[in-house]
């Protein structure tokens, strides 16, 4: 006999993790890890080909401990960095440059 399937994680299961941990779902499994730990960037490694593979064609990967937005776009296979924005910037980023974002507003609630 093969073994059971795994079990996807779900949201309910970000929702039911400890609230002095940082959950998420990485293809499909559950991560966890203590708070405020930067991610490594292995995270942003693993993170990056499965949105790509999903032909997800822009990410925002925000940073509060640094106070960084960067922007990219999928190009087939690859990621281009367009822009990387700082601070208090009010910017307007792919693929919603329709609408000015203040990035103060995303740092508001950190504790360093």
């Amino acid at each position: 006999m093969g073994e059971p399937a795994k079990r996807r994680a779900t949201y309910e299961d970000v929702l039911h993790a400890p609230r002095h941990m940082v959950a998420e779902i990485i293809d499909g499994e559950l991560s966890v890890r203590p708070r405020p730990a930067k991610p490594p960037a292995s995270d942003r490694a693993a993170k990056l080909p499965i949105y790509a593979r999903e032909l997800v064609s822009h990410v925002w990967l925000v940073d509060p401990i640094q106070r960084t937005l960067e922007a990219l776009r999928r190009e087939g296979s690859r990621w281009l960095i367009l822009a990387v924005y700082r601070g208090d910037e009010k910017v307007r980023a792919e693929p919603f440059d329709a609408i000015e974002l203040e990035l103060g507003i995303l740092w508001a609630d950190v504790v360093l």
